[in-house]
């Protein structure tokens, strides 16, 4: 069973300690890098966005990271993160977990749009 998990003191280290294959590692940025930018906000423009880090956990154990933003309307969604450990890939733990942070946004009824970015040369990320 995959679960969205929020990011506490008690599973930090063990999500930043997630890693993606190395040749995937210029399509997302580590889980400590979104972690800080969680914490302490987007420079510039970007400021008013709220930022959302969670852990994609299967069962007990964490095996992916995602983090998406929201403007405070919360009508407008964007997943900045969506990551699955290299050990955890193929599994179907990613498309689970992009369901789940759909569902999440669509419970906010003034809800209007989802987006996602991903780098072209990632395929597995197109295709889901």
């Amino acid at each position: 069973m995959v679960t969205l998990q929020e990011i506490t003191a008690s599973n930090w280290q063990a999500v930043c300690a997630l890693e993606v294959l190395p040749e995937q590692r210029g399509w997302v940025a580590p889980n400590y890098h979104s972690l800080v930018e969680a914490a302490y906000g987007l420079p510039g423009e970007l400021a008013h966005l709220r930022l959302f880090p969670l852990a994609i956990y299967a069962g007990e154990q964490p095996v992916g990271f995602a983090m998406y933003n929201t403007a405070p309307e919360r009508d407008r969604f964007f997943i900045m993160r969506l990551m699955v450990s290299a050990q955890h890939q193929r599994r179907g733990y990613g498309r689970a977990a992009l369901e789940q942070l759909l569902a999440l946004f669509r419970a906010h009824p003034q809800a209007k749009e989802a987006a996602v970015s991903y780098q072209a040369d990632n395929p597995a990320a197109g295709e889901l």
